[in-house]
């Protein structure tokens, strides 16, 4: 499978293979293709559960993750350099770190197999689990950290970032 397609890059995310997220990192023509992979997790995932959020839950919800991962890169690129420098480490640009965070959702899409099987809550945590290690390995190639425990820390509280602003948001809209 070409590894600059988008299905190419997305199972390439899925798999882990970290030549593929690299190639993403470098590639500013996946621009467009992160933000559909964004938009393409989210909605699955509106669907999955389309019976407990209603149509406008799915559009709400896919606009909240097209945010969040815009604050997720930013907050990495703040957070990372910041706490965790290392000698051999690089600071990604802000595209950069948004193209590959934006493919860190790919597993996302199978939130959609919610709508068929009776398991939503163990097909959500399976998800969320491969979302988390996915965003870890894009963290520790776009800095270059040696020491993968930088790379989950950094992940790890800008996940909790985004968990404080999600609750913001909620508590704001009733």
């Amino acid at each position: 499978m070409k590894t600059d397609s988008l299905v190419g890059r997305m199972a390439g995310v899925a798999r882990l293979q970290p030549e593929v997220y690299r190639r993403i990192l470098s590639d500013p023509s996946a621009d467009r293709q992160a933000l559909l992979v964004v938009i393409l997790s989210g909605l699955c995932a509106g669907l999955g559960i389309l019976d407990q959020v209603g149509p406008e839950g799915v559009l709400i919800g896919t606009l909240l993750l097209v945010v969040l991962w815009y604050f997720l890169a930013w907050f990495v690129r703040w957070l990372g350099p910041k706490f965790f420098s290392e000698p051999e480490m690089t600071i990604p640009g802000q595209k950069a770190l948004l193209r590959v965070l934006g493919f860190v959702n790919a597993p996302g899409i199978l939130r959609i197999l919610a709508v068929f099987l009776n398991i939503a809550p163990v097909i959500y945590v399976i998800v969320i689990t491969w979302i988390l290690a996915s965003t870890v390995l894009a963290v520790r190639l776009a800095f270059g950290y040696e020491k993968i425990w930088h790379a989950v820390v950094v992940t790890l509280l800008g996940w909790f970032a985004q968990v404080l602003i999600m609750q913001a948001l909620f508590v704001m809209g009733g």
